[in-house]
């Protein structure tokens, strides 16, 4: 279970094993797993070497678990640690910018070769980044020049390339894996009329997950039921792609006979894979 996974396409340098993640914090090994659903979270972790673990459980689904977890270590194996915190770097010369050019970079980024979301948005006085389509977990973004944003206290660059003929202005992340990763920015006025709405709907079943899922098209555009929650609403990215919560990225595929299926596309989960059954 601690042996890091073969190289799927998803990430080069994987370092899930099975059913735990590898990984190092401040120069010592952990092995760790986190969890949760909607009102609820949880992580675990275990510092082998060192004969500590820290379990911790929250009645809240929205909290940074990991971090919270980091913390308790921080007290208990401050003299074991090899390796600085992030808060003991040095810090990074903010730039002001304007609101007129920050306001530019805010909106939506889509990444096709990962088939993942992220925003980009201000709250309160903070430039903020998130992952997916939402603003939950997010991180600060600091200006080092008018393009050219740092996550303090990681080697996380980002840098926002202008519009040019013919292709939407980017964001290009470098220090998050051993590739760049570039995304583009995605108008939210993209709308598709009843008509293509009603295209996507229907049963659609993945026998990985051995569960049916139906779409439906709405006045307010298209949904996703799955048995036990609430109605998901997909967000129209770009043609035959779409944004939910819990979902992620849904990407459909088609055929001779039209939409044939799709696939789901979350932090958790890359192309988990829905055949269209029922129209």
């Amino acid at each position: 279970m601690q042996t890091p996974a073969i190289a799927t396409g998803w990430s080069e340098t994987s370092s899930y094993g099975f059913g735990v993640e590898i990984a190092k914090y401040r120069g010592l090994r952990t092995i760790g797993r986190g969890g949760g659903d909607r009102g609820i979270s949880s992580y675990v972790v275990r510092y082998r070497e060192q004969g500590f673990a820290v379990a911790l459980l929250c009645n809240l689904d929205n909290l940074p678990v990991g971090a919270l977890t980091e913390s308790v270590a921080e007290i208990f194996l401050s003299d074991a640690f090899s390796a600085p915190s992030a808060t003991s770097a040095p810090a990074v010369p903010r730039m002001s910018l304007s609101a007129e050019q920050l306001s530019s970079k805010v909106g939506l980024y889509y990444d096709p070769v990962s088939a993942s979301l992220g925003r980009i948005f201000p709250r309160d006085g903070k430039f903020m980044a998130s992952e997916g389509a939402g603003e939950g977990d997010s991180v600060e973004l600091t200006a080092i020049s008018e393009n050219r944003f740092v996550v303090s206290g990681t080697p996380i660059v980002a840098e926002f390339v202008p519009a040019a003929s013919g292709r939407p202005q980017e964001i290009r992340v470098t220090g998050a894996g051993p590739k760049p990763i570039v995304s583009q920015q995605v108008t939210t006025s993209f709308k598709l009329l009843d008509t293509e709405l009603r295209q996507y709907q229907g049963e659609y079943t993945s026998a990985e997950v051995d569960g049916t899922y139906t779409l439906a098209a709405r006045d307010a555009g298209l949904a996703i039921q799955i048995p036990g929650r609430s109605d998901i609403a997909l967000q129209p990215i770009v043609r035959d792609t779409f944004a939910g919560a819990i979902v992620g990225v849904v990407k459909f595929s088609r055929g001779p006979g039209g939409v044939a299926g799709f696939t789901a596309n979350s932090s958790g989960a890359r192309g988990l894979r829905f055949e269209r059954v029922k129209r």
